[in-house]
């Protein structure tokens, strides 16, 4: 028995074992029930775990269109792996075409210097790349049924030794992103001052393509090359859409890619008239979460906007009155505090206004809101302009004395 063999029975046992803990937990029992639900369960939430957090930067990096490029640049390897070597040979092949295929993107698009150029190389690449891809399934005759399954996923065929390759091509992924997470949300924010900080945007970019490669790879033969990009991008528009951070961004990411796996996994196992294909099951749930999440941003933003047109109902806590040309008016203490900084006092919600003195009391100490009284005015003389311009302009006159 080989090493190899070895690795993949005891992770075999390690998943059987995991079925009968999680067998009678709820939500998990219907998938633990048999081990042709459960594997293909295992790789839903292992997708969705990662593709959320890559995702994000993909996000935040605005290079959506390249990741695009990549999963289609990958497909040659996975083609020539499926042809030349079998089903279990494809992680290995699309592996070392995705470390090409990352290292020919990553210097088309940094080399352009302006984005139209940028995006005509990556599109060069995407359609060469795919082309190769299909050239190479047809070498062998007519092979539409396997460059259909190839292309669109077999989920529910997912075996230990596929379970286990993607899950090692999840964890380059994952490191590859975690050693440099600061580095790539620094330069998604702001370029130009990643570039004078000296970070090495070039790697960056490098490295960032690698992981979505190692995505797109693990997912190939159980997604498809078609719908990972989806998987790949919706759960970070969604984080997007949802949250101003972050890391609340890879919290909303990881539930949708999570969530919206196991929900579109138990909608296409669910009793229906006509089969459904479980991993265009989980893209569609996907994309109906995202949709969600944009109506409520919608919504949130039209309410927003018509308060701030409107303007918000005064405030009826910890208010007194102030006495303005005879009329009471309400007024917040505590936001007329804030706008004196300078008084160097805190906020007093029980302050109390004197009408007759003008004064509040923050505190104890009073202070006067009245206006300073106006000063008495100086009227000078004035002179007789009239007999100034009588003076013809050529006169002489006579200079006055400088007083001593």
């Amino acid at each position: 028995m080989s090493a190899a063999t070895a690795t993949t029975g005891a992770f075999a046992d390690l998943v059987e074992s995991l079925r009968h803990l999680v067998a009678h937990v709820p939500g998990l029992a219907p998938f633990a029930s048999a081990p042709y639900l459960f594997r293909p369960l295992l790789m839903i939430v292992l997708l969705g775990g990662v593709c959320a957090v890559v995702g994000t930067l993909v996000n935040l990096r605005t290079t959506e269109f390249t990741a695009e490029a990549m999963v289609h640049a990958v497909f040659p390897g996975i083609v020539a792996g499926a042809v030349y070597g079998g089903i279990d040979r494809i992680v290995p092949a699309a592996g070392a075409v995705a470390v090409l295929a990352a290292a020919v993107l990553t210097r088309v698009t940094n080399r352009a210097t302006r984005r139209s150029a940028s995006e005509a190389g990556t599109a060069v690449v995407l359609t060469s790349f795919f082309s190769i891809g299909i050239v190479l399934s047809l070498a062998k005759g007519d092979m539409s049924g396997q460059l259909e399954a190839l292309m669109f996923g077999r989920l529910l065929e997912v075996t230990d030794l596929r379970l286990a390759q993607a899950l090692l091509m999840c964890l380059v992924a994952l490191a590859a992103v975690a050693v440099t997470w600061k580095e790539q949300v620094a330069y998604a924010f702001d370029p130009v001052g990643a570039r004078a900080g000296g970070m090495r945007l070039l790697v960056l970019d490098l490295v960032l393509n690698m992981a979505v490669a190692a995505v797109v790879v693990s997912a190939s033969t159980a997604v498809g090359t078609l719908l990972v990009i989806g998987y790949l991008v919706i759960p970070g528009a969604t984080g997007r859409v949802l949250a101003g951070r972050v890391a609340t961004m890879v919290a909303v990411a990881l539930g949708v890619g999570i969530g919206g796996g196991w929900l579109g996994l138990a909608i296409a196992i669910a009793p229906m008239p006509h089969p459904v294909s479980p991993q265009a099951a989980v893209a569609l749930t996907m994309t109906a979460l995202f949709l969600v999440a944009a109506a409520r941003a919608w919504l949130r933003s039209r309410i927003r906007h018509r308060i701030a047109v409107v303007g918000p109902r005064p405030c009826v806590e910890h208010t007194g009155h102030a006495s303005i040309g005879g009329l009471m008016e309400p007024f917040d203490v505590a936001a007329l505090i804030v706008s004196l900084p300078h008084l160097h006092l805190k906020p007093d919600p029980t302050a109390v206004l004197h009408q007759v003195s003008g004064q509040i009391r923050v505190g104890g100490v009073p202070i006067d809101l009245r206006l300073t009284p106006a000063e008495p005015p100086e009227v000078g003389s004035v002179q007789d302009i009239r007999r100034a311009h009588l003076i013809p302009s050529h006169a002489w006159v006579p200079p006055r004395p400088i007083p001593r």
